[in-house]
């Protein structure tokens, strides 16, 4: 047997491990996720918000070159919800895994944003470390009836929201069809 004949006979190669990703939802199906994060938001701001993620998402697909994926649309979620223009409204907690002050300011932030009037500190005698700013961080919310929802991602840092407890349910439906639950 020559060597051709044995290519034509072998059998096919096996199916990849992973299957492939889903691909994306349209962008048009995010709208009701990013109206639930900017509900805390006064008018102009909250409306505005829906036009800040279709802008962050052209953005992410024509200048970062991440194409019409999962990371363009998350990207663009966080890009709307942060600094979303005066005043300085934050309503997306988004910080690398090892920068505790960074994580005390967005928790600071988002607790303002969402009209808790008491400001958030940092009290322990240790300096911060992002798992234990964000433990403390989401008993403090529920004192003030909000929860702090952590939004799982392949990444370096840690993601999240804080919303009202009769919101969650809500996010939990979003976040499942739109595949961006952890």
């Amino acid at each position: 047997m020559d060597l051709r004949s044995w290519f034509r006979r072998r059998p096919p190669a096996p199916p990849a491990l992973a299957p492939e990703p889903p691909p994306p939802p349209p962008v048009e199906a995010y709208r009701p996720l990013v109206e639930l994060l900017a509900d805390p938001l006064p008018e102009p701001w909250r409306s505005s918000r829906w036009e800040a993620f279709l802008a962050a998402f052209a953005f992410q697909v024509e200048e970062e070159g991440e194409g019409d994926s999962h990371v363009a649309r998350w990207e663009a979620l966080i890009a709307a919800l942060q600094h979303p223009g005066e005043p300085d409204w934050w309503l997306a907690f988004a910080v690398d895994w090892k920068d505790g002050q960074e994580a005390v300011a967005q928790a600071a932030a988002l607790a303002e944003a969402h009209g808790v009037t008491e400001p958030y500190a940092w009290t322990r005698d240790a300096p911060p470390c992002v798992p234990d700013v964000l433990e403390d961080f989401s008993g403090w919310v529920r004192r003030h009836d909000l929860r702090y929802v952590r939004w799982e991602r392949d990444a370096d840092a840690y993601y999240g929201f804080v919303l009202r407890p009769e919101q969650v349910p809500e996010w939990e439906r979003l976040t499942a069809e739109l595949g961006l639950h952890g």
